[in-house]
C-alpha cells in the first residue's frame, strides 16, 4: 500500500513512540565487541545503538506497508549516526519525536552521507540534498 494512502505521519509518530519508549541506548563495542547492524528481537526493549532503533524503526513501518530508508549521516562530532527515514521525515533516537530530515539536519549539524534502497538488498546511494 502507498505511503500516502496509510497516513504514514500517524504510522512514523506510532513506531517512534514504540521503539523510544523500551529504548537503551548501548554502544556495539560494548555488547558485540565491534560494529554490529542486527535487527533487534524485541522492538518494544531494545538495547543499542543507533543502527538498533533506525533497523527497529524500518521493520516496524515496513510491517505497515511502507518502504523506509536508512539514513547514514556524519553528526557534528564527526561520528557516524544511523536513523531511518520515510518521505521527509526522520526518526532518529537522539530526538523526542519526529522530525522532517531537513528540521533534524540542521538542528544536529548533520552531514547527510547515503541512503538505503527501500528494499533489502538495494544499493546505498549518496545523498545530494542541500539542508
Amino acid at each position: 500500500m502507498p505511503t500516502a494512502e496509510r497516513g504514514y505521519l500517524d504510522d512514523c509518530d506510532e513506531v517512534f513512540r514504540r521503539v523510544k519508549a523500551g529504548f537503551v541506548w548501548t554502544s556495539d563495542d560494548d555488547q558485540h565487541g565491534m560494529e554490529d547492524w542486527r535487527i533487534p528481537e524485541d522492538f518494544d526493549r531494545i538495547r543499542d545503538d543507533c543502527d538498533g532503533f533506525a533497523l527497529a524503526c524500518r521493520e516496524l513501518l515496513r510491517e505497515k506497508g511502507h518502504e523506509p530508508r536508512l539514513l547514514f549521516c556524519l553528526t557534528e562530532s564527526g561520528g557516524g549516526h544511523l536513523i531511518c527515514v520515510l518521505g521527509k521525515v526522520a526518526l532518529d533516537n537522539r530526538m523526542v519525536s519526529v522530525e522532517t530530515i531537513e528540521r533534524l539536519a540542521n538542528r544536529f549539524r548533520y552531514t547527510l552521507v547515503s541512503v538505503s534502497g527501500t528494499k533489502p538488498g538495494e544499493d546505498w546511494h549518496d545523498v545530494h540534498l542541500e539542508t
